[in-house]
């Protein structure tokens, strides 16, 4: 399953480095789910979730299926904070691999005699116009990041920006999730049937 978060090249930082090339502009990373994002114990989240399905019960409502744009329905943002920090616990450290990368790339950027203008040059401009020098997951217009097992864990394209892609093990913490709040929804509804 692919993502699609942020935008652009514009959004940049400015990569300050030594020599000619330090006016180059790092790109600046949207928030994505990462290991560590969840700052509640796993017994701590589950009750979470039951507690909101609990509340839909009484309210005859399914937080799964709470919100429309263009007849699709979505998750509430209480909800779709729960299944990301639910699935968060099976998540690599993108944005670690992400910087790591990147760092790697600007090493590599720092070797090189850039022709032309030095300021206001795009990171990622200067990686597409060079993506030979930079391995197998670099195109004309794309970076692949990947983790250590070699799952593509995100990516950046132009002009679409940045997307990132579960794992194996974030879908199965995925369907892990929709199982469990379809338990608990369900759990909910029936104690509420019976007066418990």
């Amino acid at each position: 399953m692919v993502y699609g978060i942020g935008t652009g090249s514009k959004n940049y930082s400015y990569y300050s480095g030594r020599g000619a090339n330090r006016n180059v502009k790092m790109p600046t990373l949207p928030g994505m789910r990462t290991r560590g994002q969840c700052k509640l114990s796993e017994k701590e989240l589950l009750s979470k979730i039951r507690e909101l399905a609990h509340k839909d019960a009484a309210e005859g409502t399914d937080s799964q299926h709470a919100e429309s744009f263009q007849g699709v329905r979505y998750g509430s943002a209480e909800w779709q904070k729960l299944r990301d920090d639910y699935v968060s616990f099976a998540s690599p450290d993108r944005v670690g691999i992400i910087k790591n990368t990147l760092s790697g790339f600007a090493g590599k950027i720092q070797s090189m005699t850039l022709t032309g203008k030095n300021s206001d040059v795009g990171f990622f401009d200067i990686i597409f116009n060079n993506c030979k020098k930079f391995g197998p997951d670099v195109g004309g217009n794309f970076v692949i990041f990947r983790d250590e097992q070699g799952n593509e864990i995100a990516r950046y394209s132009e002009p679409n920006g940045w997307s990132f892609r579960y794992t194996p093990a974030e879908d199965a913490r995925l369907d892990e999730f929709n199982a469990l709040w379809k338990q608990a929804l369900t759990d909910a509804q029936t104690e509420l049937k019976q007066g418990v």
